[in-house]
């Protein structure tokens, strides 16, 4: 509880000094400046960070490749930044998803080296503004925003008001409130562009479980309104209820506006099928998603209404990866900001899973990123290529795009992020534990249902003399005490995307029961057993 408060308390300074911070007076300028540069200030960092640090994880790892800074110049200078990139991933130079979340050491040629989770943050820069990612058991991993940083990326927000005409639009926000920060973030983003948020809906859960987040948004929304930036009171939709953006929606259209709404894709699609099934258009509406994969059902789903939709990429240790111009109209497909971050795709077989993915590698670029990686693996896959649209972004400079973007080890639904790792704990362990049987007799798959991604929680027939209301609550409740737990079960209980069935595990094609199965949108799961285990 007291880290709590502290890091509110720091999150109100930091509130003042992101609203106060001007913007780029010429964010293209400053966008090409950086894309010019991009190589010589990876180098000029990996010098200052890691070559001249020999606590630094990477120092370790780049003594044990016999790879010295002058050597690093001359591959990169050879072989270009990403075909040097790929050239130390084979070297050992690299951070698996775990060793980035701590979940396992990292070993390299059978040595341990050291790491905690302020290693590969770079010690120089300080923001008093922090996000911190979800779904680690811990208090999740903190990332400090300069002033700075967070004034660059907003460069790329006025490439976006420019592809996506902003002009004389109405801003709607389908956010959640407090642990996740975006709320509060994006009026900021819209006051210094000289536009304002008009709505702020969100999922509010019961007033038992929420009310000290509810308390503390409030605060934090008061204190921003007293700064001058115009962002609207978060209003809380009832459960499994998305009319009222629908109604909002429909009222701007009827005054003649087009609407843009930033939220996460499960409930960007509730909306739009609550009023496919009332019957109302959402032409001239634009939503911009993230925090899981845009499939194909979920954007037809929205296309249907007559709205557009485009995907974001975001991940909170690496910084904004991409966004979507108008052209990229099918797909969950992004242009690649390479003057921020530089990513190879590496072929390998997915754990989880059957699939042979390519996993993406992410290496950070901006000098005021808080962090040094270099080919950090996230668990995402996607294919890297050149663009062959003319849109603002790409005569900016962003002329390779990320396409087929989906997580492979990861649960992803409604926006939260939790680690496989932690929930094989609760599935192998806490389960059979408290209502008995085997870890092979618990099963969790994530079942993208065109709607909205599902998660079904298996219990094998053979748990008998257990009722399956009870063994909701219990896993429920542990989710609950992970890092980011109850935001990710109040927005799983408000969309009704979480069930418990009796039915055995699923097998892979070799009789293998994976805890953690992963639908993609094209499988369906199996059919639950007609009789109950209570």
């Amino acid at each position: 509880m007291r880290k709590e408060a502290i890091y509110y308390l720091k999150m109100a300074k930091g509130l003042a000094e992101v609203f106060r911070r001007p913007s780029h007076s010429d964010p293209l300028g400053v966008i090409q400046e950086q894309l010019q540069h991009r190589e010589e200030r990876f180098l000029a960092q990996i010098r200052r960070y890691i070559f001249s640090d020999p606590s630094h994880p990477y120092h370790a790892m780049f003594e044990l490749a016999q790879c010295t800074q002058g050597d690093l110049e001359s591959l990169v200078a050879r072989r270009g930044l990403e075909g040097a990139l790929l050239e130390l991933k084979n070297a050992g130079i690299f951070l698996t998803h775990d060793e980035v979340k701590r979940k396992r050491p990292i070993v390299r040629a059978g040595r341990e080296i050291p790491s905690d989770e302020r290693s590969f943050l770079k010690k120089d820069l300080k923001g008093s503004w922090q996000s911190r990612s979800s779904g680690s058991r811990s208090a999740g991993t903190h990332t400090p925003h300069s002033v700075a940083y967070r004034s660059y990326r907003d460069c790329y927000e006025g490439l976006m008001a420019t592809e996506h005409g902003y002009a004389g639009k109405e801003f709607v926000m389908l956010m959640p409130i407090l642990p996740a920060p975006y709320g509060l973030t994006r009026p900021s983003t819209m006051h210094r562009m000289g536009g304002r948020v008009n709505k702020w809906f969100a999922v509010g859960g019961n007033l038992r479980g929420t009310a000290h987040y509810r308390i503390i948004t409030k605060l934090l929304v008061a204190e921003s309104r007293l700064l001058g930036v115009q962002t609207p009171w978060p209003e809380y939709l009832p459960p499994h209820d998305f009319n009222p953006v629908v109604n909002h929606l429909q009222k701007t259209s009827e005054g003649g506006r087009k609407a843009v709404v930033w939220g996460v894709t499960s409930p960007a699609v509730r909306v739009a099928a609550a009023a496919r099934d009332r019957g109302i258009r959402l032409d001239g509406v634009s939503f911009f998603v993230s925090g899981e994969a845009l499939t194909e059902a979920k954007r037809q789903v929205i296309q249907s209404t007559g709205a557009e939709v485009y995907p974001t990429y975001i991940i909170s240790e690496i910084g904004t990866i991409g966004y979507a111009c108008r052209p990229m109209q099918s797909g969950n497909c992004v242009h690649l900001f390479e003057d921020n971050v530089a990513v190879i795709s590496v072929e390998r077989p997915a754990p989880l899973t059957q699939a042979t993915v390519h996993s993406l590698h992410f290496t950070t670029l901006l000098p005021s990123n808080p962090r040094m990686l270099i080919n950090a693996e996230m668990d995402d896959h996607g294919f890297v290529e050149r663009t062959t649209c003319d849109c603002t972004l790409a005569r900016a400079g962003f002329r390779r795009q990320i396409r087929d973007i989906w997580s492979f080890s990861k649960l992803t639904g409604y926006g939260t992020t939790l680690v496989g790792s932690d929930v094989l704990a609760i599935l192998e362990a806490r389960l059979p534990a408290r209502f008995g049987g085997s870890p092979t007799d618990y099963q969790l798959v994530e079942h993208d249902t065109g709607l909205q991604t599902n998660l079904i929680l298996r219990v094998s027939p053979r748990v008998r003399g257990t009722d399956l209301a009870d063994v909701r609550e219990f896993f429920l409740g542990q989710i609950r005490a992970m890092y980011g737990g109850s935001l990710t079960v109040r927005d799983w209980v408000h969309g009704d995307a979480f069930q418990v069935v009796s039915a055995e595990p699923e097998e892979n094609s070799i009789g293998k029961i994976l805890p953690l199965h992963l639908l993609g949108s094209g499988e369906r799961p199996a059919k639950a057993v007609a009789h109950s285990t209570s």
